[in-house]
């Protein structure tokens, strides 16, 4: 996984940054309230875990009009359409959520797993090997290693049988 000191150089997230702060500074007709914003993200979050992906998403769609570029709102966005049944919308969202911070893993095994629902086997081992290897030497992300891991032995093992 790149270090931080060289994704600070990178041009694109460079540019990323830039228009976060444009859009922050834009006057909205109707501003939110931060604390209206984290009740919506509240109730969006808690459809997703009762699994109402049809309630999620279109609160996750009205939060990404306030914070575009806010990690936990693309990823809720992605598990949305994913629990809709469309991965390739899903795995844009997950993708950018990864880059916009790179510090954060997790959104990659999303990604992967959209990757999967799409038959592109090779690109989510792929994935998935490079999420374990970017959690090596970090107890707090363990779990989520070791959950790559064995997605990425499974798809070998089916690649292998059906070789």
């Amino acid at each position: 996984m790149a270090s931080t000191h060289q994704i600070d150089r990178d041009p694109a997230l460079a540019w990323l940054e830039a228009l976060r702060k444009r859009i922050e500074a834009t006057p909205v007709a109707d501003p939110l309230e931060p604390a209206i914003i984290e009740a919506v993200y509240a109730r969006a979050y808690a459809a997703l875990e009762a699994a109402q992906y049809a309630h999620a998403w279109p609160l996750f769609v009205m939060l990404l009009g306030y914070r575009p570029t806010e990690p936990r709102m693309l990823v809720g966005f992605a598990h949305a359409f994913k629990g809709l049944g469309m991965p390739r919308h899903a795995a844009l969202p997950f993708g950018l959520a990864a880059y916009i911070d790179p510090e954060n893993p997790r959104p990659m095994l999303g990604f992967a797993q959209c990757l999967i629902a799409m038959h592109e086997a090779e690109a989510a081992r792929a994935v998935l090997s490079n999420l374990a290897a970017g959690c090596e030497g970090r107890e707090d992300l363990r779990a989520l290693a070791e959950q790559a891991v064995a997605l990425r032995d499974i798809l070998e093992r089916d690649v292998a049988r059906h070789a």
